[in-house]
């Protein structure tokens, strides 16, 4: 079976809600395959072995093609419901070109210009087809802010969206908030924005100190009850969660002790965290994809641990979800990572991995780091220092969308 990675990374509005998903592919043996070969084959494979709705839910994929893949048979066998077709900058654009992309237009297909570079040359050739797309992509790295907003003007004479991709930082984001582009594409709403006096706030310090109580031996059953029913929202919230349709419960669960019988402590603790995540997410403008990559990262950090550590034993799988949890933690409270962490109860292990990337869940962590922005040359590496192969790295990532998807469309409004 030939190895193959397959990612997608979100494209995002201006209001926070993710517009689609940007399909990446590679076939593990780069600049060994034509174009036309690839978009048929990662079209192949979502259709035909990962699932189109595993991969894209209910939103549609942008797809590279060229100028081979758009004039060929295989153009027509791809459905236009499910993708955007993003044509290559080298593509050629001639008269036959035009002609098919005005035809398809018409059925309903849609198109974008992918990545715009400094090494795209003149952008005059492109006039051709802007009446036909439906999208125009440009990658922030390579344009100042000026020309940014000259070619704004000017795309904006056509029935056409910008795309602006690899935005990565608050800087970046600040050019295209102030030049008002509709859609972004990149993670830069993981950027954490520190405020370095800031404190907790006390429902969250009440959580963390529950969490800590949860994680200690030294805590009774009583002792976490009482913890808990001196909370009342909490209360509340954790017997909503527990009698909720995840569980499926024949009775309803009407006490915390019985919760605390029927979870144990390490579930009710991952619940915990990411109910500080709903709460403090709740208030950002990017509350959507934040959640769907925390989802992804514990996904990706529990699965990571299955393949590099099969035997792994309950604390360390803990220690995987939490890592992956906390990971985002000063993005979503607005703090420094070590003062998060400062106040909770933790191993050595985690706290290194967590602020310093070491050890083994700190290697980790970077790997899925590397996932998630699809940098193939970081996961090849990860892979080849644990002796895992390309095919069960895809197999997780493949398998991590599917839940992460899956999660989403059912996605609580609190936790």
């Amino acid at each position: 079976m030939q190895s193959h990675y397959i990612g997608r990374q979100p494209i995002i509005d201006n209001q926070g809600s993710v517009l689609a998903y940007d399909l990446v592919y590679e076939d593990g043996e780069a600049g060994a395959t034509s174009n036309r070969a690839l978009a048929s084959t990662l079209i192949s494979t979502v259709l035909n072995t990962v699932g189109v709705k595993s991969v894209l839910g209910e939103r549609m994929g942008f797809v590279r093609i060229d100028h081979k893949f758009l004039l060929s048979d295989l153009m027509l066998s791809a459905p236009k419901e499910f993708f955007v077709f993003s044509l290559l900058d080298t593509t050629i654009i001639d008269e036959k070109l035009v002609e098919r992309m005005k035809e398809l237009r018409g059925q309903g297909y849609w198109f974008a210009l992918d990545d715009i570079t400094r090494h795209t040359g003149p952008l005059q050739r492109f006039s051709p087809i802007l009446p036909y797309l439906n999208f125009f992509k440009i990658d922030i790295r390579y344009f100042p802010e000026q020309y940014l907003a000259k070619l704004k003007k000017i795309l904006s004479e056509f029935p056409l969206e910008v795309v602006i991709t690899h935005v990565e930082n608050d800087d970046q984001y600040a050019i295209c908030r102030s030049l008002r582009f509709p859609y972004l594409e990149g993670y830069y709403f993981a950027e954490p924005n520190i405020i370095e006096n800031k404190s907790f706030d006390p429902k969250t310090f009440v959580v963390i100190q529950l969490y800590n109580q949860l994680m200690s031996d030294e805590s009774t059953l009583d002792q976490l009850v009482q913890t808990f029913e001196t909370n009342h929202d909490l209360t509340i919230q954790l017997l909503q969660y527990i009698n909720s349709k995840a569980f499926s419960l024949a009775n309803n669960v009407s006490n915390v002790k019985q919760v605390l019988a029927l979870l144990g402590r390490q579930p009710l603790a991952q619940w915990l965290m990411l109910l500080i995540y709903g709460k403090s997410i709740s208030t950002s403008k990017y509350q959507e994809p934040l959640l769907l990559m925390v989802k992804n990262r514990t996904e990706l950090m529990s699965g990571l641990l299955k393949l590099v550590r099969p035997g792994a034993d309950k604390t360390m799988q803990g220690e995987a979800y939490f890592i992956g949890v906390m990971s985002l933690s000063s993005v979503v409270l607005g703090m420094p990572l070590r003062l998060i962490l400062k106040e909770m109860h933790i191993s050595d292990e985690v706290r290194e991995a967590l602020l310093e990337k070491a050890g083994l869940l700190g290697e980790m962590l970077s790997a899925v780091k590397a996932i998630e922005k699809f940098d193939t040359e970081v996961i090849d590496a990860y892979a080849a220092a644990h002796q895992l192969s390309r095919n069960a790295i895809q197999e997780l990532m493949t398998r991590t969308m599917e839940i992460v998807t899956g999660f989403e469309a059912g996605m609580p409004k609190n936790f």
